[in-house]
């Protein structure tokens, strides 16, 4: 695990909510919230925390990587089935557990209730999403730490990006690129579009090759220690002075965001006024989602930056801005991802080319 107390900060602000709520223990099966309150990310199990004690439960084959866990929890081995194991040993006997029902089948969530000896259930899905999608100094660095993978991998790729090459064997070395730096995974499989392919938002790589003036889209990301990244950049070949045009319009409408984006404000606002600058700019008709989305353990997650959103900006969320058009041959997107601070915007991938 990571250096610093990170976690006790962390699983503090969970024996909070266990007083807010009234509940005697918080049940944490999502990969997310294993991550954020346990750095569960080489071993297989839940998190139980009380208002005194965490177990990690785990099973014999991860018995040598729980041993770095066991100076910050105790880590019990599941020798008999989940349910089973967790009734025998009465760990959860008589009380009121909080569970993710959001992360559960109905199933599971069913024989807990009648196996476990626990008196009742309560779902705290949408609370614990709420508290990890604000980043903590830790939460910060892995984010930055997982840009700045993606912007050495683009920045290694870039120099390949010379007519004859296909989007296929594009997007298996940006894949490959990253991983070689420390990526554990991609945030998700590149999006590596030529011309025409880039009018489709989410196009999958084929054996196009690359063409002389034809334009280039990129759209990917890293996951390092469990947060993702999430970037799109563009190479405008194409001779038309239009291509240039929309690809600064793109830019500008990050600009105008910043002048607006401040913790409290609703997210429509952002989406609605994109759409402004790009309806004035004849590119309305071009609109094919929406203006971007909360980053983090998930590559999507909340809040969802769109007109139809109710959700408002909070501080210490990381979101992504990537206003996008697209046509019948033709298509442009730009994104960068953002912590949202009572300053306004910081752009945490500034310093990825484009």
């Amino acid at each position: 695990m990571s250096s610093g107390n990170f976690l006790g900060d962390r699983i503090f602000r969970l024996r909070n909510l266990l007083e807010e709520r009234n509940i005697d223990a918080l049940f944490l099966s999502s990969a997310e919230s294993k991550i954020h309150f346990g750095d569960m990310l080489d071993i297989e199990g839940y998190l139980i925390v009380f208002r005194n004690r965490a177990i990690i439960l785990t099973d014999p084959r991860f018995s040598n990587e729980s041993k770095k866990y066991q100076h910050q929890f105790e880590v019990l081995m599941l020798n008999t089935p989940l349910f089973s194991f967790i009734k025998n040993e009465k760990i959860l006997s008589g009380m009121v557990v909080g569970i993710e029902t959001t992360d559960l089948s109905y199933r599971f969530v069913r024989d807990f209730v009648q196996n476990t000896g626990t008196k009742s259930i309560e779902d705290v899905s949408d609370v614990l999403s709420a508290i990890i999608s604000i980043a903590d100094q830790e939460f910060i660095r892995r984010m930055k730490k997982a840009i700045s993978i993606s912007g050495k991998a683009y920045s290694n790729i870039a120099k390949k990006l010379k007519p004859g090459i296909s989007e296929k064997e594009l997007a298996i070395d940006l894949s490959f690129a990253q991983t070689r730096l420390g990526s554990q995974k991609d945030s998700f499989n590149p999006i590596v579009a030529f011309y025409k392919n880039c009018g489709n938002p989410h196009h999958h790589s084929t054996a196009k090759t690359l063409k002389k003036n034809e334009n280039v889209l990129l759209d990917f990301g890293a996951v390092y220690k469990g947060v993702h990244s999430d970037i799109t950049r563009m190479k405008i070949n194409a001779r038309s002075d239009r291509s240039k045009e929309i690809y600064s319009i793109l830019k500008f409408i990050h600009e105008e965001i910043k002048l607006i984006a401040f913790p409290g404000v609703p997210v429509a606002e952002l989406d609605l006024l994109a759409r402004k600058i790009l309806e004035k700019n004849g590119l309305i008709e071009g609109v094919k989602h929406s203006l971007g989305h909360g980053l983090g353990y998930k590559v999507h997650q909340s809040p969802r930056i769109s007109i139809h959103s109710n959700e408002f900006l909070i501080g210490n969320q990381v979101i992504t801005i990537e206003p996008g058009v697209y046509f019948k041959n033709s298509g442009y997107r730009y994104e960068d991802d953002y912590l949202v601070t009572g300053s306004g915007l910081i752009n945490l991938s500034k310093n990825i080319p484009y």
